[in-house]
């Protein structure tokens, strides 16, 4: 989530650079020979799914018997 989320917010710097980097749009452009844009959405729809998942776990804990007060 921290990956999808950095990569995201630091796109407008790195396209700015005229130096080689390394950003998840970046790769799932070349994964999916897709342009920019649509890589931006892929990323930003792979993100809130894992949000997503990650506050359906966060609300759901498994059962731990006797401790699960602690």
């Amino acid at each position: 989530m921290c990956a999808w989320h950095n990569d995201l917010h630091s796109l407008p710097k790195e396209l700015a650079r005229e130096s080689e980097v390394f950003n998840l749009v970046f790769v799932l452009q070349k994964e999916y020979n897709i342009s920019l844009e649509e890589a931006v959405k892929r990323l930003v729809k792979e993100h809130d799914e894992c949000i997503t998942e990650y506050v359906e776990l966060e609300n759901s804990p498994p059962d731990f018997g006797v401790h699960q007060k602690m």
